[in-house]
């Protein structure tokens, strides 16, 4: 049996999973709304002049969504959290799945 994590550990756990998940969401979340708007047909292809769609809030939002894709694909820092998030989010994922073998194995 592994010795316990000390409260700093767990606490810089916390605070990596808060970062990494975040960016993972807002991510996903941009790249799933451009797909939904485009796909509903509000806004057309991306032009000379920019994002151009029926109404003014379809386009700040299109506009805000393409701008968090051009940070993380010009920057890619973020892209790296966003992969970190993934790969947290398995070992979650594998800890979860031990801790609730663990407690449906009686003892």
């Amino acid at each position: 049996m592994r010795a316990p994590l000390p409260l700093w550990a767990h606490a810089l756990l916390m605070v990596a999973r808060l970062v990494l998940y975040g960016t993972l969401f807002v991510a996903v979340g941009a790249v799933a709304t451009m797909a939904w708007i485009q796909a509903a047909g509000w806004c057309s292809e991306l032009g000379d002049m920019g994002i151009t769609c029926d109404t003014a809030a379809h386009t700040q939002l299109a506009e805000i969504c393409f701008g968090i894709f051009l940070v993380y694909a010009f920057t890619g820092f973020p892209v790296l959290l966003a992969m970190g998030g993934v790969v947290m989010g398995m070992i979650d994922a594998v800890l979860a799945v031990r801790w609730l073998r663990r407690r449906a194995t009686p003892p």
